[in-house]
């Protein structure tokens, strides 16, 4: 068994659960639009596709808090640009439960502080306000990709299917999306 801490920094690092701060190719997993009503907030977890930035860490989850307030609805709208969602000069309801699973971007993370509802501090990481682009964007063009995943989600919006059928999971590899569909 070969153990690989070539890219650990240290033993915290390695208990890290999420993703570090970085630019990543991420997929989106799934979109919970209802779980608060209240407020009408989203939850939306990315998988990371690719090491981006920070290598060691594809494969890995992150999720994030999208708030639905008029002052927010800028980055609930840039979420939905970067996705293809929807078009720039477009205007329409997106239901991202249903739309947004296997759609890919780019976006940043960034480490931050927060308040417990203790009163005590605690770090995580979270999508920066604007730290999310389109894979094709000119200003991630440095960012790895997943070039392989990038272009089965292309073939299959060509053939009309949803792009979820792109999503891989821990049990699935490429190879079995890839035999699943074959090719598109």
């Amino acid at each position: 068994m070969k153990c690989d801490c070539s890219q650990t920094k240290s033993e915290e690092e390695a208990r890290t659960v999420w993703a570090l701060p970085g630019r990543y190719h991420v997929q989106i997993q799934s979109a919970d639009d209802t779980f608060n009503t209240l407020d009408k907030s989203m939850l939306v977890v990315f998988e990371l596709l690719s090491g981006g930035t920070v290598p060691g860490q594809e494969g890995k989850t992150h999720t994030e808090y999208f708030s639905a307030s008029e002052k927010a609805m800028k980055r609930i709208n840039l979420l939905a640009l970067a996705c293809g969602l929807v078009r720039p000069g477009e205007s329409r309801d997106v239901s991202f439960a249903t739309e947004a699973p296997g759609r890919q971007l780019v976006i940043e993370l960034e480490e931050h502080e927060y308040t417990k509802k203790d009163g005590t501090k605690g770090k995580g990481v979270r999508v920066t306000f604007a730290g999310m682009w389109s894979t094709g964007h000119k200003d991630v063009a440095d960012v790895p990709k997943d070039r392989e995943m990038i272009a089965l989600a292309g073939k299959l919006i060509a053939s009309g299917l949803s792009p979820a059928a792109a999503t891989v999971t821990s049990e699935l590899g490429t190879a079995s999306v890839k035999d699943q569909w074959g090719e598109l």
